[in-house]
């Protein structure tokens, strides 16, 4: 839920990120970063800025390598994936301070942890709605073919989530819905493999598998996915 920055903190936040974006409010924080609501003056729009904590900006000894590192990471794995259900971003640079952000859509709506409980316990959203009447049954499968359809797309970019979760599912007011906070994500090792294998992701299949044969009904035949490649030894008896 949004909050309004203090009085002191809103001057040092407007301050860090004063010229192209105004602060508006504070969305959230987690781990090393936070996430500020701001106003982009050029185009006159709300985005969403993550930049790290004060305390990891101005500390004596300097901002730590993995945590500059992981938001930079992050910045760019998100960047690299344009797709509908995943949230995009608009732009990475450094304020006049020396201070690494990221903006992001400004993501209006419910996380599907909200949405999942709210039609669990019959509740009602901020604008007195029934989640139960938002989303059917029918709407609900439709946004998880959304959130696979987004996940295998960075799939095929070779990026793993790694926190996928209902409270890093956002689902907009008009239908939008964004697989979020990709901070966790990371890059296939993908050269560990030659460009013939058949095998392009880094995930091991179960060693002693065969062949998946095509279906057959359960009455024709009885078989596992996975099973021994030699049948167990049998007794002498």
């Amino acid at each position: 839920m949004e909050t309004a920055l203090r009085p002191d903190a809103e001057a040092a936040e407007s301050e860090s990120v004063a010229g192209k974006y105004e602060t508006v409010g504070k969305l959230g924080q987690g781990g090393g970063g936070q996430v500020l609501k701001v106003l982009d003056r050029d185009l006159r729009r709300e985005v969403a800025m993550k930049m790290l904590l004060p305390q990891h900006r101005e500390g004596a000894a300097g901002i730590p390598e993995d945590v500059l590192f992981a938001l930079y990471q992050e910045a760019q794995a998100t960047g690299q994936l344009e797709h509908p259900n995943i949230v995009p971003v608009h732009d990475l640079g450094v304020d006049g301070e020396g201070h690494i952000y990221f903006t992001l859509k400004y993501a209006q709506g419910d996380s599907l942890k909200d949405v999942i409980r709210g039609r669990r316990d019959d509740l009602m959203n901020d604008e007195k709605r029934r989640f139960r009447d938002l989303f059917s049954p029918l709407q609900m499968v439709e946004v998880l073919i959304g959130i696979c359809q987004g996940v295998a797309y960075a799939h095929s970019k070779g990026i793993i989530h790694r926190d996928l979760k209902p409270e890093n599912v956002m689902m907009g007011r008009f239908g939008e819905v964004l697989v979020m906070d990709w901070g966790l994500a990371r890059l296939w090792e993908r050269t560990r493999y030659p460009p013939s294998s058949r095998n392009p992701s880094p995930i091991s299949p179960c060693p002693t598998a065969t062949p998946r044969r095509p279906w057959r009904a359960p009455s024709q035949e009885r078989r596992l996915i996975c099973r021994p490649s030699r049948p167990p030894e049998r007794s002498a008896n």
